[in-house]
């Protein structure tokens, strides 16, 4: 069974070699990331979601899926007139496969009540004509959830 399992590994290599048609390697260059964080930072809602592909998805922590390059517009539009707050991004890992890039790493962001959260995210780019562009984004934060008697109490009128 080994020696099948270890012949089959060039076989395969060499057939994704050919699917590639010759194609040079793409690089995924950490400009496009400071630009997503420059207009983040910016409060650009436009400017962020040209970045995405007309079909992205974004899934924010603890909120419903938000799909495609108009709804991700308004999505930050929303977030930047509520809550905008400034971030750091700490990249801790990018994996470039064919025409898709894997990103993740932590965040440090300053909450408008003045408190600081800390998490972790994960994006997915592809190359669109050329284009590296954000398929792909979640995030969440690092700290614990309030427990459930936690959360009613402080619902209650009296808590």
């Amino acid at each position: 069974m080994k020696m099948l399992t270890l012949s089959l590994v060039p076989a395969l290599l060499m057939g994704l070699t050919a699917c590639g048609g010759g194609e040079p390697a793409l690089v995924f260059s950490g400009d496009v990331t400071q630009e997503w964080e420059a207009a983040r930072a910016n409060g650009d809602a436009d400017a962020i979601a040209a970045l995405h592909t007309e079909d992205a998805q974004v899934m924010p922590p603890n909120a419903p899926m938000v799909e495609g390059r108009s709804a991700i517009r308004a999505y930050y539009r929303n977030v930047f007139e509520s809550r905008a707050a400034p971030a750091r991004f700490d990249e801790r890992e990018v994996i470039v496969f064919g025409r898709m890039t894997y990103r993740q790493g932590i965040y440090e962001m300053e909450m408008p009540n003045g408190k600081r959260e800390y998490g972790k995210f994960m994006q997915l780019w592809k190359s669109v004509d050329g284009k590296w562009q954000l398929h792909r984004a979640m995030w969440s934060s690092s700290e614990p959830l309030a427990s459930t008697a936690q959360a009613d109490d402080a619902a209650s009128p009296s808590g």
